[in-house]
């Protein structure tokens, strides 16, 4: 992950971290069905949180109006996810 944001970094690590995806993908391999088709769609990649972001900032400008305006967070909403989720 050359040239990464450090908190697009930091979320596509935590991600990879949790154990959940590998759990679901080993349940639908016992089914019968080729999980690995699956893991795309479960996985956070790092491509897919820039893809998110530049669709937010060509929809509405910027990724601080798009969760402002667009998801109607308050700063002080915006304050608290911030001091969750970015270490």
């Amino acid at each position: 992950m050359a040239n990464l944001d450090p908190a697009v970094e930091e979320f596509v690590n935590a991600a990879a971290l949790a154990p959940e995806v590998d759990e679901v993908l080993a349940q639908y391999g016992q089914r019968g069905v080729d999980a690995e088709l699956l893991r795309p769609f479960m996985e956070v990649r790092a491509e897919y949180v820039e893809a998110s972001i530049a669709a937010a900032e060509g929809e509405w400008g910027s990724l601080d109006t798009y969760l402002r305006d667009g998801l109607g967070l308050t700063d002080a909403a915006r304050a608290e996810l911030q001091n969750v989720y970015l270490v």
